[in-house]
């Protein structure tokens, strides 16, 4: 018989078996049941108020979709601006809601989205690729379709479902620029300002603080962890992803908050929210993980970034163009923001977006195409003006100004003017031609107002440089949408009669011909950045100052003098009208003929060859011999260009914008080019094509030894096994020393020949009519 404490024993081993046992049969259990929708969510939720979390794209997917259904339920109970929505727990409860954003949540699904193979010595697989579009989907929840839903909620809803998103007191919400030190960590390879190309171009913004949370309020709830037992993805984070506050900071903070009134709360933390997408953010596709968004820094080479599937990038798959206009509607109407000023400074952000995906992409789609013609006119764009604008809607017009000339320049500067990247292929680059020529086309009057306004503001300026600076970039970004307009109108537009009437030549000709100069009076601070010295016929104007050497507004280097100039040409090459007005001008002429700069291997000399084909092509008063002439003096000042193999690709690219606008020449109207391939400009092609493909070639053979020298030079390890006693007697001997890498200037004139065979491809295939010579219908 056993003793009593043998019994115990045995009772107690029972007792452990059972509840072994028992604990199995529950664990089977679990494993085998599928979590619902909701249960994922709020897991994932959990983890991702903690650093490095361990989620799944199922769960990113079911938080998002759990997210927005509940802003949309409390949108919904709430009729009329009144009720509260319902929150967790029981049903019309004041308990806490289920997913509020919190700053741990934004800043876990920022570097979730922006994460990339780059990040880590790992390389991306297809299951890390769709975690992070799947943080992408739910960024696109947190940080845009949030915000949007937010706006049909009572401010007292807004701010407690916000309660827990801390944002520093101050002009956060004004930021225009959208900067923030944490996004651009993770952005660094994403094209973030779209108004890169141009400097006439660039958005003037504000100066304001980074975004910074507050350090000092935090979750107070301990979250249990639900599937994992050894906790090693639940690592609280070491400290606040932003700068914190010291205490004296956070107190200042919380009294002022609790001064401020509710709604500029509100509109602070939205502005904040918004400030923190990226377009480069939402453009990861599943399949592939690739980051298509792609920037360049100078020198590299300008491979162009290809197009998301629209299957799966959450661009697309959470529909942010529509989003994204809804905000811009919003943030215009004079119904939100009449008597609310705050949010009318929330504009920015979407529009922002908006052009930071167009950029990059283009327009591509007649969907896209509306969703600009719907912003640029509830920026008030194309509206007449009474006499009694408010400061923001000039303000509005001169952003819908920005948008439309950042995105054209694309199409008129090549990116060795700084005019973006090169689109992924031809077709796609016609696509994007055709979606965004639509919209410029149907803007084209109210530009061509911009356009007078800008050069009368310009040549009457006497005020402070920023003022000054205003008007030069309305002048670069009307002279390029209207430069766009020309180089890519369909078979069909009567380019020179619109042009004409809307008073475009006539503004573009007078600043051409104006004379520039810069110089400082007194100590005033206030200088003429322009001093009109000859009228648009050349005639000196009475009292202008002698004393200083002026040139031409069109041998100015600044980029909106370039664009000047490119709007003439192109205008000029599409319409024999505009070119016959041009010579009407002796000021044109003038410029051209006697400034360097249009000359020999000035900077403008590209300008200077193609207006020798442009000019003979006006009316029909040139015999053919004229014109054939004209054709052999501009093939040997194109030869000389040409000879620079750096300034061949810009000048390259302006001829094929030349060549694409003589294609919208009415039927019957001069033609620019001949027919003649034995003519001296196909015979300069022809020579040029063969000096630079010899380069290429020259470049891959380069490449090839120094490949083939890298490898000659790696060796075994000395005394290995398979190592021969004669090799190791002739190692010292045989080992070469590492090859050189290629120098700077060598890969930069490869890559610049490479670009010219790919520009003279394309013009010669417009000759020829094929696809090179294909227009927007």
């Amino acid at each position: 018989a056993m003793s009593a404490v043998e019994a115990t024993r045995a009772e107690m081993a029972s007792m452990l078996v059972t509840a072994l046992e028992a604990s199995a049969r529950e664990r089977d259990l679990s494993e085998t049941r599928v979590p619902t929708s909701g249960e994922l969510a709020r897991v994932t939720y959990a983890k991702l108020q903690f650093d490095f979390p361990l989620v799944s794209p199922a769960g990113l997917d079911c938080l998002a979709k759990e997210m927005e259904a509940e802003i949309v339920s409390l949108a919904s109970t709430q009729p009329s601006g009144t009720g509260v929505g319902t929150r967790a727990g029981n049903s019309g409860s004041s308990g806490p809601y289920q997913y509020a954003i919190t700053n741990a949540l934004v800043t876990a699904v920022v570097e979730g989205a922006s994460r990339t193979a780059a990040d880590t010595t790992v390389a991306e697989t297809k299951e890390t690729s769709a975690i992070r579009n799947a943080f992408q989907k739910l960024l696109a929840t947190v940080l845009i379709r949030a915000p949007y839903r937010l706006l049909a909620v009572r401010d007292t809803d807004a701010d407690e479902f916000l309660s827990q998103y801390h944002v520093p007191v101050g002009d956060a919400m004004m930021r225009v620029d959208g900067g923030n030190e944490d996004a651009d960590e993770h952005d660094e390879d994403a094209t973030s300002e779209p108004d890169a190309q141009l400097d006439c171009l660039s958005v003037e913004t504000r100066d304001t603080n980074e975004s910074n949370v507050d350090g000092a309020n935090e979750r107070d709830d301990e979250i249990e962890n639900d599937d994992s037992d050894d906790g090693s993805d639940w690592e609280p984070l070491e400290s606040d992803p932003s700068t914190p506050f010291d205490e004296s900071t956070t107190q200042r903070n919380k009294q002022v908050q609790s001064d401020e009134p509710l709604e500029t709360r509100v509109d602070r933390k939205l502005g904040d929210l918004l400030s923190k997408a990226r377009g480069a953010f939402l453009d990861a596709t599943a399949e592939t993980g690739e980051r298509n968004a792609s920037s360049f820094e100078d020198g590299d080479e300008k491979t162009a970034p290809s197009r998301p599937s629209s299957s799966t990038s959450a661009w697309t798959s959470k529909g942010i163009t529509s989003c994204a206009t809804a905000l811009v509607l919003a943030f215009c109407s004079n119904a939100g923001t009449k008597h609310r000023p705050t949010r009318a400074y929330l504009l920015h952000h979407p529009l922002r977006l908006l052009r930071e995906r167009w950029n990059v992409f283009g327009v591509c789609d007649d969907l896209e195409s509306d969703a600009l013609r719907t912003c640029l006119t509830a920026l008030g764009f194309g509206r007449e003006e009474n006499g009694c604008e408010t400061e923001t809607e000039t303000e509005n017009k001169t952003l819908a100004l920005e948008t439309i000339g950042v995105l054209c320049a694309r199409f008129v500067f090549s990116p060795e003017r700084g005019g973006g990247t090169h689109f992924a292929s031809a077709t796609e680059e016609e696509t994007s031609a055709r979606a965004l020529w639509k919209t410029t086309a149907h803007f084209v009057p109210a530009i061509a107002t911009a356009l007078d306004k800008a050069v009368r503001g310009f040549t009457n300026a006497k005020s402070k440089k920023t003022e000054t600076s205003e008007s030069l970039a309305n002048v670069g970004a009307c002279s390029a949408s209207l430069a766009f307009y020309a180089a890519r109108a369909a078979g069909n537009a009567r380019v020179g009669e619109l042009l004409l009437k809307s008073g475009a030549v006539r503004a573009a000709v007078g600043l051409f011909c104006a004379a520039e100069g810069r110089y400082v009076e007194g100590d005033t601070g206030e200088y003429t950045e322009f001093d009109q010295g000859n009228d648009a016929a050349g005639n000196v104007v009475s009292g202008a100052r002698n004393d200083f050497e002026k040139t031409p507004f069109g041998c100015s280097d600044d980029p909106s003098a370039e664009a000047t100039r490119r709007l003439l040409l192109l205008a000029s090459a599409a319409s024999s009208e505009v070119t016959e007005f041009l010579l009407a001008v002796p000021g044109v002429l003038a410029v051209i003929a006697a400034h360097a700069p249009f000359s020999g291997n000035g900077k403008n000399a590209a300008h200077g060859a193609l207006w020798e084909l442009v000019f003979a092509s006006a009316g029909n008063g040139h015999s053919f011999e004229e014109k054939k002439d004209a054709e052999t003096r501009c093939a040997e000042r194109f030869a000389a260009v040409l000879a620079d193999q750096t300034a061949a690709v810009d000048a390259l690219g302006l001829l094929r914008l030349v060549q694409l606008a003589s294609l919208a020449r009415v039927q019957g109207a001069p033609v620019v080019f001949g027919s003649d391939t034995d003519g001296g400009l196909h015979r300069v092609l022809r020579e040029t094509a063969t000096a630079r493909a010899a380069v290429v070639t020259a470049a891959a053979a380069t490449r090839a030894q120094l490949a083939a020298a890298a490898g000659a030079g790696t060796r075994k390890p000395s005394g290995s096994d398979d190592e021969s006693d004669g090799e190791r007697e002739n190692a010292a001997s045989t080992t070469t020393p590492p090859p050189k890498p290629l120098d700077q200037e060598f890969e930069k004139h490869a890559h610049a020949a490479s670009n010219s065979l790919r520009l003279i491809k394309e013009i010669v295939d417009g000759f020829a009519g094929g696809a090179g010579a294909r227009k927007c219908d």
